[in-house]
């Protein structure tokens, strides 16, 4: 008799199953919702270009993850997920995902921008919210995602899987003459506007050419504009295959606005058919406002002056975040004349900040011609930038000159300023931020 109810039962479900509620030991089982979506395609695509990228790892950058769905109901919106191996390269930066149509087929299309891998898994992991209030975890394989093996050298990027951390070396300006300039002012006629600088990002085996006509330059910001087209030149310079590549950028017909002697300038790489972007800032130190015809007076070569002589930051790259002992050695030019109640003050900048203390350091004296070291402790503030920071150093101190006759001796108080300049390094770090 049990087989017999079995069998009714498995051909009323069969019957029944596909026509509505079918009701079993008193409890209703509801009938299936739609289908699972269909994908119609994953590709992983160049930001700059949107051409198809047909292999990524973990060292790779500047990619968007697009998958095309083929569905009957709306999606809203749609996040990876805190626990997908794919997340956003920038630290903080936003888990949603650009949700657009089609239009020539209809389908969504859904668009994660400026990805980065952790190489753990290559299963993407995102939630769609529709527009009906539901919403659904998905999980699907990146087939382009192949994870280095432990063999290969990580220090030797490919061109696609190169990244950018350029460091400026040096600012120059020159004339319509090409003579070199050693100060700029708002009058200063438009002028040459040279910045080298190394990009430790990149790998010299894959930049041996000197063929850079695919790259481009454009002056961007800063207290610099150029009266004509921003676009400016790039040269590469001799460096070994070892080595990351240097170059030089040229922006010409420029002028300074007087507001800031920061440089800030946009460069583009075309390797193949990847592309990385990149924004430099550098400093122009001969750019400075002029002085009254007071302040321009000569110093008397019996001034004495308080110069930075060396500066360490101690070993390894200072990191966002990361707090460090500044240690600056200074000495007073002069061999006659001693200094006293001298007094250094610490502008941080814009990258750097006091890790504890008072930016105002108080020294009793410095002998004729002798040198000191005063240690300061800075901590690298977690947004700033990779690049190269300045720091400026102020000291203002007191000294006595002989005077005349039997005069008593005149007190003098002067001031030195001064600067110096520290890299900060962004390190790669994969981070996933809470869906909002």
């Amino acid at each position: 008799m049990k087989r017999i109810l079995t069998i009714l039962l498995m051909l009323a479900m069969m019957f029944f199953g596909g026509r509505g509620t079918l009701f079993y030991a008193g409890a209703a089982i509801p009938t299936p919702g739609p289908a699972t979506p269909t994908v119609v395609s994953i590709r992983v695509e160049n930001r700059s270009n949107r051409n198809s990228i047909g292999s990524i790892n973990q060292r790779s950058r500047g990619y968007d993850i697009v998958i095309e769905v083929k569905w009957e109901k709306d999606i809203a919106e749609a996040y990876l997920s805190n626990a997908s191996p794919f997340v956003p390269r920038e630290r903080g930066a936003s888990m949603q995902a650009e949700v657009t149509e089609n239009p020539d087929t209809g389908n969504p299309v859904i668009r994660f921008e400026d990805i980065a891998w952790d190489g753990s898994s290559n299963r993407l992991l995102y939630t769609v919210f529709y527009d009906d209030g539901e919403k659904t975890d998905y999980e699907l394989a990146i087939h382009q995602a192949v994870a280095l093996r432990e063999s290969e050298d990580p220090s030797a990027p490919s061109p696609g899987e190169s990244s950018s951390r350029p460091f400026w070396e040096r600012v120059s300006a020159a004339d319509r003459r090409g003579t070199e300039l050693s100060s700029i002012t708002k009058d200063t006629e438009p002028f040459t506007l040279s910045i080298t600088y190394v990009d430790e990002g990149l790998n010299g085996l894959y930049f041996t050419g000197n063929d850079v006509s695919r790259f481009r330059v454009y002056l961007t910001g800063g207290g610099f504009a150029a009266r004509g087209s921003n676009r400016g030149s790039i040269t590469r310079l001799p460096s070994s295959s070892s080595e990351p590549p240097r170059f030089r950028v040229d922006f010409r017909d420029v002028i300074w606005l007087g507001e800031s002697n920061q440089i800030i300038f946009r460069v583009i790489y075309n390797i193949e058919d990847f592309t990385i972007d990149e924004n430099v800032t550098a400093t122009a130190y001969q750019a400075r406002e002029e002085k009254s015809e007071d302040e321009t007076k000569p110093p008397s070569p019996l001034t004495p002056y308080i110069i930075i002589t060396d500066f360490s930051a101690g070993e390894g790259l200072i990191e966002p975040g990361q707090s460090f002992e500044l240690s600056l050695k200074f000495r007073n030019t002069s061999t006659q004349i001693p200094l006293e109640n001298i007094v250094m003050t610490i502008d941080p900048g814009a990258g750097f900040s006091l890790a504890s203390g008072s930016a105002a350091h108080f020294i009793t004296g410095l002998a004729a011609g002798a040198e000191r070291e005063q240690v300061i402790g800075l901590e690298a503030k977690p947004e700033a930038a990779a690049g190269s920071h300045p720091i400026a150093v102020k000291f203002s101190y007191q000294y006595f000159v002989q005077t005349a006759g039997d005069a008593p001796p005149e007190l003098v108080s002067l001031e030195s300023p001064g600067a110096v300049a520290l890299v900060i390094s962004q390190v790669d770090r994969f981070s996933a931020e809470p869906i909002e």
